[in-house]
This record gives structure tokens, sequence and C-alpha cells, in this order.
């Protein structure tokens, strides 16, 4: 009867008694639990058993309690209430897990749309902005330019880096936000790294005359594991902003380590102290915060107050803390530190990151077989630019401006090499790579993506298995001749004839140049052309050697065109009085 009565009528809770005719309270109890729209119901044992075996039994087959006749009232009723209270608190936890699921959804939703969105907008902002660097670097390789005419070349070329580093920054914020930075740590020469900051830094400072220092504590270990494109992005932000908003006095950087007893062996601490304005202590709070800018930064014609905060994001994602103190008329001191590894020499991996567009043209070595290049770009703009670069190298060049007709070209007129551009009407890239590498001819053609988002640092994995390799827009001349060495094995022979060959070559010795035979005032020009990162005026001061000291000139034209700046400096710093 209890079975057919909670079927007709399902109460909020049983009481239920266990010696009963035709069918005992345990057994009502198991169907009741078995059946899931009743299993919810609490109940409550009344029984005149008062064995523990006998309440072991009703708390195994499922009841909520048990109250041992005779009972009192007041005890039933506080027992019923106490499990109907636990029952309304369980119906709103339901409640608030479902909203809760709703909302992790929503939130899902819009991040995926965000990441959507700003995907879409990297492309078409670095679309652009490839075209502009790359023309505006094409004109700076024209001999017959009129020294005012380069002159607004290269402001061109300076407000496009500036726009990059811009539209980079958002980026970055974008990726940390939706939590697709990842950390790659790598083998880091400290000293080299921090000397390599400093020079970067030191004509900006000496423009302002500031006195800029670097010291580095005897106890940091020479070689460590450290994301070192994130460490480096770091310093500039806070580097950059000392000497920003710093009108006299000095900014400094000290870096030290301690042993830290926990995941990691060292811990680099890393300090930049400068002698500025200082900061109210009202705008302290929310320095930190993404867009956020002093009364004194919103003053300033550059920036997009994202430094900081993507300089907080960077330290923590290393494992670090970050802090910032800050005193009005005495300076600004932002401290953070992050766990390192130790590394060796052997470990040691050369990078070139970050430098300057190199306005050096190259062309093919005599001897050399004529590659086929297939550019596929839907821009006429940025098609127009790859191909004038190729031919002027000495390619047979051929475009197209979807996938469809990269398909009939690379079918008719078999390519050695494509670049394929990754989003296009009719055909985009990914299928029409997918279409060529799926044929057997298709697997002797290399194949290299062009694209424009900067949502992936590295690899995208949509690529796997379609693509040999890829180049982000705006990409440097020197990108595309290195990887059509690596790719075709293609060597190149610059303007002043100086061959540039493939990966993995041996580098011409730079040990034992001797300066001391050139003229001082060529030196001192060499210096600072070399301090500002200035690639086209250290070849041509080069060319001033070359007649009179060929073999000098030679190995100065590698250590350029390699970026090898840390080690010119060094050398000429050697050499001067």
């Amino acid at each position: 009867m209890a079975l057919v009565a909670v079927q007709n009528f399902q109460p909020d809770l049983i009481l239920l008694d266990i010696r009963m005719p035709e069918m005992d309270g345990y057994a009502v109890c198991e169907h009741l639990k078995a059946n899931g729209q009743t299993a919810e119901i609490p109940i409550i044992f009344l029984s005149a058993l008062d064995d523990a075996i006998d309440k072991v039994k009703a708390f195994e087959v499922g009841a909520a309690d048990y109250i041992t006749k005779p009972f009192q009232v007041q005890e039933v009723l506080a027992r019923v209430r106490h499990q109907l209270t636990i029952q309304q608190l369980q119906q709103q936890l339901q409640v608030q897990n479902q909203l809760l699921s709703q909302a992790k959804e929503a939130a899902e939703a819009a991040s995926q749309a965000k990441g959507a969105f700003l995907s879409r907008m990297s492309h078409e902002l670095r679309t652009p902005l490839n075209a502009i660097l790359g023309y505006a670097d094409l004109l700076n390789k024209d001999m017959a330019l009129a020294a005012d005419h380069r002159e607004s070349v290269g402001i061109i070329q300076e407000s496009g880096r500036h726009l990059l580093s811009l539209v980079n920054d958002v980026l970055d914020m974008a990726r940390i936000e939706a939590g697709r930075v990842v950390i790659n740590p790598v083998a880091v020469d400290i000293q080299a790294f921090l000397q390599g900051l400093e020079q970067m830094f030191q004509l900006q400072a000496a423009a302002k005359g500031l006195l800029l220092k670097v010291a580095c504590d005897r106890s940091v270990a020479p070689y460590v594991t450290v994301d070192r494109n994130k460490l480096l992005q770091v310093l500039i932000n806070l580097l950059g902003n000392a000497i920003k908003f710093t009108i006299e006095g000095e900014v400094d950087l000290q870096v030290w380590q301690t042993e830290d007893p926990g995941c990691a062996p060292i811990r680099l601490h890393f300090q930049v102290q400068d002698t500025g304005a200082g900061i109210d202590s009202a705008e302290l709070d929310g320095l930190f915060e993404a867009f956020a800018q002093t009364e004194r930064g919103q003053r300033s014609p550059q920036g997009t107050g994202l430094g900081l905060a993507i300089s907080q994001k960077f330290v923590e994602l290393m494992g670090g803390d970050i802090a910032l103190t800050s005193q009005l008329g005495v300076g600004t001191q932002i401290t953070f530190d992050i766990p390192v590894e130790p590394s060796t020499l052997e470990d040691l991996e050369t990078h070139n990151e970050g430098a300057l567009c190199q306005p050096q043209r190259f062309v093919l070595a005599p001897g050399q077989p004529r590659y086929r290049l297939l550019v596929v770009e839907d821009k006429w703009v940025n098609r127009n630019l790859l191909v004038q670069i190729l031919k002027s190298a000495g390619f047979e060049v051929r475009a197209a401006e979807n996938g469809q007709q990269a398909l009939t070209l690379w079918q008719d007129w078999h390519p050695h090499l494509i670049w394929m551009d990754m989003q296009m009407p009719v055909m985009d890239g990914y299928e029409a790579a997918k279409t060529i590498k799926t044929h057997l001819q298709g697997q002797a053609t290399v194949l290299i993506a062009l694209t424009a988002s900067a949502w992936e640092k590295h690899w995208p994995v949509s690529l796997d298995g379609y693509c040999d390799d890829f180049a982000r827009k705006p990409f440097r001349d020197q990108e595309i001749f290195d990887k059509l060495s690596q790719h075709l094995g293609v060597v190149f022979v610059s303007a002043e004839n100086e061959l540039r060959s493939p990966p993995g070559s041996a580098p011409i010795p730079s040990s034992g140049l001797d300066f001391s035979q050139l003229p001082q005032p060529w030196r001192e020009q060499f210096y600072q052309a070399t301090l500002q990162l200035h690639p086209a005026l250290m070849l041509q001061l080069i060319g001033q050697i070359k007649v009179e000291h060929p073999d000098l000139a030679q190995s100065l034209t590698h250590l350029t065109q390699q970026f090898q700046y840390e080690r010119i400096l060094a050398i000429l710093s050697s050499a001067r009085p």
C-alpha cells in the first residue's frame, strides 16, 4: 500500500515502520531507493527495534534517520524538520549548480567568440602592416632614392613597427586571458642577455641624458634555462617605462640569485629602479590592470597601458612574483623574481629574435638551378610584394589569388616551392594544401604557409601534415631567404657579392679581428651604427674598407648579416682607446 501511495502522491518525506505484514519496511525502502523517481525522498524509520544491527540495516538500505519507539513528539518534529531543511538545501544547491553550469557554458561560448574575433582581427591588422613594412623595405633598398625620401621611408618603417608592437601588446593580453600562452624554456647566457639588453636601451637613455646601469651579481649562474622571450619582454617593458618617465638621473637594473628549496634550485631576482617623478599612492593599486595608466602616462603619446599588466602575467606564468613601490619626487622601483634551472654551455642556443629588418638585397649565386616558386595570396599588395622580392632574387615566380588557381598552376607548372596564404576566398589555403599534399606529386613540393594570425606563437596545429613550414606576417626578407635556403638548399649572393650559405654551414671566424689598423673615425662610426642596430649603415661602412681589408670586411659582413651585434660591440670595445 505504501508503494502504491507514493506512486500516486509523491511525498516530501516518509516515516516508515519496519515490522509490517506482506512487506517489511526494509523491503519498502529498498524498492523506493531503486526507483529513480523516488530515490531522493528522505526516509525516517520509526520502529520499536532497538538493536544496533537493526539500525545499521536501516541505514544500509538507504534510511536518512532512525527513531526508536516509544518516541517523543518533539523529537519526531525536530528530525522531520532537519531532513526537510537538508532536502531544501540540496534542491537549492542543484539550482545553483545548474546556474553555474549555464554561466560556464555562456563564458566558454563568449571566450570562443572572442578568440575567433581576435584571430580574425589579428589577420586583418597584420596583413596591411605586412604591405606597409615590406614596401618601405623595398624602397629603402633602392640606392637611387634621395636622402630626404629615404628619411621619410625610415619614418614609415619606424611608425609601422610601433603600430605592430601595439597590436602585439593587445594580442598578447588576449592570449593571456584566453589561457593560450605557454612557457618555452631555453638555455640562456645571462651575461650576454643582459649586455644585449643594456645596448638596446643605451642610446635611448643617452639621448635623454640619463645614466643606464646594468649590474649582475657574481653569484648568478652563467647559464640558466628560462623562457627567454617572455623574460626579455618583461624587462623591455620595465626598462622602457623607466626611461620614458625619467627626466634626469639614472635607471638601474640589478640582478641577483638566491637558492630556492622549492621546485627549482635557483631563483633569479630582477630590480628596475629609476629617479623619475614617481607615482602617486592613489594610482598604485590599479597599475597592473589592463589598459591602466597613470595621469602622466595618459599624457604620453605612446603606449597602450598594457606593459605592466603583460609583465605581471608573464612573471606569474613563469612561476614568479612582481611588486612595485614608488614615491613622488623620488622614483619608482619594480622587483620580480622567477625560478630557473641551471644550464650548461652545451645547452646554449643562439637567438636572433627581435632583430631589425635588414635593408640588403640578395640574389641567387651563379651556377644554381632555376627554381620555380608559386605565391598564393588573395591581397594584391601582399602578393605583389612577395613576388617582387623573389623575382629580384632571381627566381621564376608565378602568382595565384586563391587556392583553386593554385591547384591549377601546381598541376600544370610543377613549382618547387609554394608560399600559401591560409585565409582566401573560393578555396582557402588549408583546403589547397591538403589537396596538394595528398598527392604523390605534392609530397615533393615544399609548401610554406603564410599567416597573418598572431594568435598562435608557434607551429599552428591546424597545419600539421599539410605544410612543411610557416611564416607569419609581417615577415622580414631575412626570414624569406632563410627558409628558401633551409628547404631548397640555395645559396645567395648579396649586393656586395658576399656569399650567404644555407643554415648549418660553418660561420666565418671572427676571433682575432684587428681593428687597430682602421682609422679611429671609421671605428667610432661603425660602433655607433652597431649601437643603433642599423645594418644598412654598417654594411655601407664595411664597403669603405673592403678593398684594403678584404678579410676583415668579410668577417664583419658575416657578423652583421647574422645579427651578432653583441660580438661586434665586444670586439670594437676592446679596440677603443
